[in-house]
């Protein structure tokens, strides 16, 4: 019952590679220095210019072939691959009733 309407839900859109880089930018701003951060322009730059538009391809690929195109990656690299606990490090739900609480 569960999974029951998981066929008629839209998949997941898959962001361009300016919006990756610009979160990933916004996200990085606050906790380097000028410098540093001048850096991470020139390697977004390398990657929007080399191989980010391979991977672009291989990600659209990747939706094609799957339900989900991220769903499996999240379980092996999230889930299997990290040695860290599991309920504390990837369960939102416990770091949002923390920051309320």
């Amino acid at each position: 019952m569960m999974l029951s309407a998981q066929n008629s839900l839209p998949s997941l859109p898959i962001p361009t590679i300016d919006d990756t880089c610009e979160r990933w930018l916004a996200s990085v701003k606050p906790l380097v220095d000028a410098d540093e951060y001048q850096e991470c322009l020139n390697l977004t730059n390398e990657f929007k210019n080399g191989i980010g538009p391979k991977l672009q391809k291989y990600l659209h690929l990747k939706r094609l072939l799957s339900t989900n195109w991220c769903s499996d990656w999240w379980e092996e690299y999230v889930y299997l691959t990290s040695r860290s606990p599991i309920m504390v490090h990837s369960n939102f739900y416990i770091i949002a009733q923390a920051e309320i609480e």
